[in-house]
């Protein structure tokens, strides 16, 4: 039994050697199709949240975001939804942040982001999110669901 256990613990030590070793966030790339929605998903966060690498087919990319603020957000008033496109080597913004728009209750908010010029087709991104207070704050971090979020990528405007 002993020398089982003492083969079976060698046997992974090795693995973990052998084997490289990647996250969660490393296990893939999402790619945008040219000329098609494609739905993203849908997802819940406090503070901020920044997607996976994300490949634009094309040039343009036109998303539409369906959010709300939840019952168990810790803040006062009107939460915010800010949103930003980086690429995802260099980390600088290719857009600039923008407000997506301001909600202060349970009610779902559609908002559609038109022709967010990516610089050339193919180019890998992250979406970064931010969820604030509209207003007066009490300190707490906010939190936002969104509950649809899908996007279409084309060479023209749209």
């Amino acid at each position: 039994m002993k020398l089982r256990n003492s083969i079976i613990s060698l046997v992974l030590m090795v693995m973990l050697l052998v084997c490289p070793i990647t996250n969660g966030f490393a296990s893939g790339f999402d790619t945008f199709p040219l000329n098609a929605w494609y739905f993203v998903g849908s997802f819940s966060f406090t503070n901020y949240n920044i997607t996976p690498v994300k490949t634009v087919e094309g040039r343009y990319l036109t998303m539409i975001v369906d959010f709300y603020k939840p019952t168990w957000d810790a803040g006062l008033g009107e939460v915010k939804l800010t949103m930003d496109v980086w690429d995802a080597y260099t980390g600088v913004s290719i857009t600039g942040q923008f407000v997506v728009g301001i909600t202060s209750g349970t009610t779902v908010i559609s908002v559609p982001i038109y022709n967010l010029d990516m610089g050339y087709s193919g180019r890998q991104v992250q979406i970064w999110f931010d969820a604030s207070s509209a207003g007066a704050s009490n300190g707490n971090y906010r939190s936002i669901t969104i509950d649809y979020y899908r996007v279409y990528t084309s060479n023209s405007t749209v």
